[in-house]
């Protein structure tokens, strides 16, 4: 599979990115019938209410306060507006831990969002939980293929349809193939997920009798986005969640568009439509940075630092100071390339096992640790899920398909961050690898260390580690090895020294 970001500029290449017309039409005036339509939308926000610190950027960025200002001056200056969300926003920081969505959910009715996605971790609280969420709710939370299991009928609003100006948008939602794996039945007693390319082939000749224009809020990997959009024509629009994608601009599938805006709230992203007849003539796509210079709204401001409060309150021991960061160990590109916090977190892992190699997708890291001390805060908003430490013994030949398989998903959360071994991507291949300053040897043993999910979940890793010897999920959480490293050492650092290569 070649590398993310050449599929995606090949496909901008064909497609309609920044303003481009449906096949024999010429940009013309506005005409009778002719809409102007803007869709806002946000995904993967995991909880991050107040305005957060990424590498990219010197100063803190994001927050509901400054994304409420931001939404206000675009409807203020154009008509026609709707703001939606893909998804998960009820998990991933000590915010959403702690109150478990509640308040994401009153922010978003104070911003007037329109309509919202339904994305895997907004089940970890169960389904009890979520339909409280959805209660509160002054928007539809719609999906339409987690279904009644005895019946197959959907849990949720399959979708819903918005007027503006006279034109009918359909907004539905689609939980992505791997739901399955990702979200624990316990929490979707009696329900299931249906195959979305199934439920979209059903449905959306269904939602095309009744609307002008048919959007997906796709709660999955942008492959699936893809493969969506080839299977099942009549999608105007994905907005993509779940991978955490920065699309900084839309990419055409056919007559889909297909955007995504990262992750956190730190952009919002702006699709700007315009409709004639019933079809999508012109688009116009970018993503907007919730940047320091946009004044908070205030009155939503002080009600996010007073949960800051209630937060410090409540968990004294998350804002505990564990050690110190001697440099910024950064998450710059980190699905892409080696990253300063994918060396360190690997580092520990394979001292922790005493292990010949150490690999952890690079969705378990989403943001850096910043220089200056570390609580345990910045630690679990950096690295937020619960892996336990597995070792299994593979040869060099089985290490050097893992590597393989990483390549091939360059760009994607399950591209690999790596201790103990270096090697080159080309393409979507790997060359000149070397396990401990030596070339890999196809037939010798190593034992490598990696984190349950990798080991026993992830697509394409898990079957080369079951085929392994002597499998073992030791039981040590990841995130308390890295805890213990860091109280023990006081002062850390990593940095990026060309383990990976990416030609």
């Amino acid at each position: 599979m070649k590398r993310l970001v050449i599929l995606l500029s090949l496909l901008i290449v064909v497609s309609l990115v920044i303003t481009a017309c449906a096949p024999g039409l010429a940009p013309t005036p506005a005409a009778a019938g002719e809409i102007k339509l803007t869709i806002l939308h946000t995904n993967d926000t995991h909880g991050h209410l107040d305005a957060f610190r990424i590498a990219e950027f010197p100063d803190p960025v994001g927050g509901v306060a400054r994304r409420a200002t931001l939404v206000a001056q675009i409807r203020q200056e154009t008509p026609n507006v709707l703001l939606v969300d893909g998804g998960d926003v009820h998990q991933g920081i000590l915010m959403a831990d702690t109150f478990k969505g509640e308040p994401d959910i009153q922010f978003m009715n104070t911003l007037g969002y329109d309509v919202m996605g339904l994305g895997n971790h907004d089940l970890d609280w169960g389904w009890a939980t979520l339909q409280a969420r959805q209660s509160a709710a002054r928007f539809p939370i719609v999906n339409a293929n987690l279904v009644i299991s005895d019946t197959g009928k959907p849990a949720l609003t399959p979708y819903v349809i918005k007027e503006v100006a006279g034109l009918k948008i359909a907004f539905t939602s689609l939980a992505g193939p791997d739901f399955r794996t990702l979200v624990k039945p316990e929490n979707i007693s009696g329900l299931r997920f249906a195959d979305p390319i199934a439920t979209a082939q059903a449905l959306v000749p269904e939602l095309r009798q009744q609307a002008d224009l048919v959007v997906v809020l796709g709660h999955e990997m942008v492959n699936d986005d893809q493969a969506l959009a080839a299977a099942v024509p009549g999608i105007d629009v994905i907005i993509g969640g779940h991978e955490h994608i920065r699309l900084n601009e839309a990419v055409r599938v056919g007559d889909t568009v297909l955007v995504e805006a990262w992750q956190f709230g730190a952009f919002v992203g702006r699709l700007d439509l315009t409709v004639r007849g019933g079809q999508v003539v012109a688009a116009n796509y970018r993503l907007i940075p919730v940047a320091n210079s946009i004044a908070p709204d205030p009155a939503i401001a002080a009600e996010v630092q007073l949960l800051v409060v209630q937060l410090k309150e409540q968990k004294p021991e998350r804002f505990a100071v564990l050690g110190e960061a001697l440099v910024d160990i950064t998450d710059t590109n980190v699905r892409r390339q080696e990253a300063a916090i994918g060396n360190f977190a690997t580092d520990v892992m394979r001292a922790a096992a005493q292990a010949d190699v150490a690999l952890s997708t690079s969705s378990s890291f989403l943001n850096s640790i910043f220089k200056g001390p570390i609580t345990v805060n910045d630690l679990t908003e950096a690295m937020p899920y619960q892996n336990s430490l597995v070792t299994v013994r593979l040869t060099g030949a089985q290490v050097q398909q893992v590597l393989t398989v990483s390549a091939q998903n360059i760009g994607k959360g399950n591209f690999c961050q790596v201790s103990g071994v270096r090697f080159t991507i080309a393409g979507d291949q790997v060359t000149d690898i070397q396990v401990g300053g030596a070339p890999l040897d196809a037939a010798r043993l190593y034992l490598v260390a990696t984190t349950n999910y990798q080991g026993g979940i992830a697509a394409g890793y898990k079957d080369i580690f079951a085929a392994g010897q002597g499998y073992t999920d030791t039981g040590q959480d990841v995130g308390q090895l890295i805890v213990d490293y860091i109280q023990s050492h006081q002062q850390v650092g990593a940095r990026v020294e060309g383990r990976i290569t990416v030609q």
